[in-house]
């Protein structure tokens, strides 16, 4: 929570000790981060280690949930086969237009997804 303000009119810009916070939100992230790995005996590295492995996976589930039904409504298995019954004429692009785009960008955020987590 930031302290109040006072609103200058002059032009002049405020004091930056004005917008000074009275906490740090990562120093109190990374003390909760500690004390809930002491707390399940295991390093903090390892903690966020598995936290991120997991949120990606809930992530890429949710994803490929919302491929699937994309492509269940459109009888395609990818973006380039939706491409190609557009062309052909199968969907009229502006009933499709949207769900086009969604697939496509939800297929990109999913290869980010799994680029990520090989790294990992």
């Amino acid at each position: 929570m930031l302290t109040p303000v006072k609103i200058y009119f002059s032009g002049l810009k405020p004091d930056p000790l004005y917008f000074k916070p009275k906490f740090k939100p990562e120093g109190a992230l990374m003390i909760a981060l500690k004390q809930l790995a002491q707390d399940l005996h295991m390093k903090p590295e390892e903690l966020q280690k598995q936290g991120i492995e997991t949120f990606l996976r809930h992530k890429l589930k949710m994803i490929e949930s919302e491929l699937f039904l994309l492509a269940k409504k459109y009888g395609i298995k990818d973006v380039f086969e939706f491409d190609k019954m557009v062309k052909e004429g199968k969907f009229h692009e502006r009933d499709a237009f949207e769900d086009y785009f969604k697939f496509d960008n939800l297929e990109a955020e999913r290869d980010l997804i799994l680029k990520h987590l090989e790294k990992i």
